[in-house]
């Protein structure tokens, strides 16, 4: 196929592409709005995916703070528990902490029905 030859099917075809937009023009806008949507949620800063990244952080955040909350007012409990009598704060010094009077001996006994491996 020779210059002219190519020449002409590339001015039909554009002549086809052209006639084809003059009877449907809401293609035009169609095609701005989906590259306008394309452009603002899949390649900007607000995509889809980055939202869907800080939505599951977001969550796993809020589950973290509830546990926190939650153990800050068992810690707070037990602390208002030591403060309230003397004797909380020497069980709490024993049992936790392994703390003993000096003139105390003490005794660790083992299980013998747990194997120590």
């Amino acid at each position: 196929m020779d210059i002219r030859g190519w020449k002409a099917k590339v001015e039909e075809r554009i002549q086809r592409v052209v006639a084809w937009w003059g009877r449907h023009k809401y293609v035009k806008y169609l095609v701005v709005i989906g590259f306008f949507v394309l452009v603002t949620f899949v390649f900007g800063d607000a995509n889809i995916g980055r939202r869907i990244r800080y939505a599951n952080r977001i969550n796993s955040l809020k589950k973290e703070l509830r546990e926190v909350q939650e153990q800050y007012h068992q810690d707070s409990l037990r602390l208002e528990e030591i403060r309230a009598n003397k004797q909380g704060i020497e069980h709490t010094a024993r049992e936790l902490y392994l703390m003993k009077r000096p003139e105390e001996i003490i005794f660790l006994i083992r299980d013998s029905s747990v194997r120590a491996d």
